[in-house]
């Protein structure tokens, strides 16, 4: 990766105080999301109640995020983030606070995920918003790809750090490593020099039903958006075997300890940085066609490959080398798809519909999850662990080559144009 690429972004002072607030959230929350799961458990002595505080952590974003986008659209996002920020703080430090006081039970816990996610739905909108308001147009890809690159490093990073924290120092040391980085990114965005505004004048005079609809409609009726909307649906809904069932993968195919899960998580950091990294120079090589069938073939394949860990059944150098590598080849497929969806998402919708076409998205593609996860569930009954992965693997590539030879993913327009100069 070259780092002269990304140097000319140091000059936008505003962008640099908003990836520095995205690192030290994502951080915060990565430690965040592995102290809640194993506190979940912990209190509640329950795999159920474990996996019922995971969908409430989930369905806030299925179901407020689209509703708050027309809302965030109207509001200063600059405001929204850094009130959500302060929010999401004190919530988590009065939840530290019952915790030391012994008040906390399953019940109390499955609130606050509702009421902290419900807070990062209407956070979401405004995030993902902004950026295009503090970057010029030519500096978007690298400053996506950067943004992501580093977020993901910090997410790697106390993910990473989270089990010895929780081992060596306590769950609640983490809690308040989570509150920290809730107020001190919610304070780096508030002294940025900018100044979101709201949307123009007509805007600001529809009713909340009016810019919902305008939403929809702007979504439905945008051609490129609603076919990358179809692309994220599928490939999130054929992901789920792989994400779900990784702990009967370790132990039925592999025939391995939970040490495989490590491998496999780091893999696929690893994997993602670096995908995120190579976007650019994969945007400036291929169309956004090429890039999607490519890589999404790529992602098929690695699948495809994970599920043959019965031939490595109980060899661990042989099975650490093959769940890893695929794993690594898999998310930086991933995170080469979603990045080029991120970037023509930015170039392609309307700055007044960025928030709720965003929130939109989102919700719709967060919902394959429960979906997904259900018919999994069930299909596992009848199929063994290594027979769906390997399905799952060629739908993927069948799902792909469809896709890029129905859908449009891009401007021909102005790629015949672009191609012709």
């Amino acid at each position: 990766m070259q780092t002269n690429q990304y140097t000319f972004l140091l000059k936008e002072k505003s962008y640099i105080k908003l990836v520095l607030s995205n690192v030290i959230n994502r951080f915060g929350d990565a430690i965040d999301a592995i102290a809640f799961t194993w506190l979940a458990y912990s209190i509640s002595k329950s795999a159920a109640w474990a996996s019922l505080i995971y969908g409430l952590n989930v369905l806030p974003n299925i179901f407020l995020q689209p509703l708050f986008g027309p809302l965030v659209e109207k509001m200063n996002k600059k405001n929204v983030i850094v009130i959500t920020h302060f929010i999401r703080g004190f919530l988590i430090l009065l939840f530290s606070f019952l915790y030391i006081k012994n008040l906390i039970n399953p019940y109390i816990m499955g609130v606050f995920t509702l009421i902290i996610s419900s807070v990062e739905s209407f956070n979401l909108p405004a995030s993902s918003s902004i950026i295009p308001q503090i970057l010029p147009n030519e500096k978007l890809v690298n400053g996506l790809s950067l943004s992501t690159v580093l977020s993901s490093m910090a997410t790697l990073a106390g993910t990473g750090l989270a089990g010895f924290i929780i081992a060596k120092v306590g769950i609640q040391f983490a809690m308040y490593i989570d509150i920290c980085s809730f107020f001190v990114a919610g304070a780096i965005v508030l002294s940025m020099n900018i100044t979101c505004n709201k949307n123009d004048s007509q805007e600001n005079k529809d009713t909340y039903i009016d810019m919902l609809k305008s939403g929809i409609s702007y979504l439905t009726n945008n051609h490129i958006l609603f076919h990358y909307c179809i692309l994220a649906v599928g490939i999130n809904f054929l992901l789920v075997p792989v994400n779900a069932l990784q702990g009967p993968i370790v132990k039925e195919v592999y025939g391995m300890d939970s040490a495989l899960l490590s491998v496999i998580g780091v893999s696929e950091s690893i994997g993602s940085i670096i995908g995120s990294a190579f976007v650019p120079k994969i945007m400036k090589k291929f169309s956004i066609g090429q890039s999607i069938f490519c890589f999404g073939i790529l992602l098929g394949i690695s699948i495809f490959v994970f599920s043959l860990g019965n031939l490595v059944h109980g060899m661990i150098i042989p099975s650490y080398l093959l769940a890893g590598s695929s794993g690594f080849i898999l998310s930086f497929g991933a995170a080469v798809i979603n990045g080029t969806y991120n970037i023509q998402f930015m170039k392609c919708c309307e700055p007044n519909y960025l928030a709720r076409a965003g929130a939109l998205i989102s919700a719709v593609v967060v919902a394959a999850n429960p979906i997904g996860s259900f018919l999994t569930s069930m299909t596992t009954v009848y199929i063994h662990t290594s027979t769906l992965l390997c399905c799952s693997g060629i739908m993927i590539i069948l799902f792909i080559i469809l896709a890029t030879k129905k859908l449009q993913f891009e401007d021909k327009d102005k790629q015949n144009g672009t191609k012709n100069s």
